[in-house]
């Protein structure tokens, strides 16, 4: 989920925080986020943020860095 979209969650923002910082709301940055997300699963095997739970999850995407490894391959 990209974080545009997570932020719509009233749970982690207020929607007045969310409206001002995301006039626009979903558009193809969301799309081009998610399509990296599947690619580095498909270069790595595993997701780029982890957590216990699913609000665990969405706090990384919104606040943290994805850890890249030097194990990709120059080809890739």
């Amino acid at each position: 989920m990209a974080p545009e979209v997570i932020e719509c969650d009233l749970k982690l923002v207020s929607q007045i925080d969310w409206k001002r910082k995301y006039p626009q709301g979903y558009n193809k940055k969301c799309d081009i986020w998610s399509a990296g997300v599947v690619l580095f699963a498909l270069l790595y095997g595993t997701f780029p943020f982890k957590g216990i739970s699913l609000r665990d999850i969405k706090i990384d995407v919104l606040h943290q860095e994805p850890f890249m490894k030097n194990t990709i391959s120059a080809q890739a």
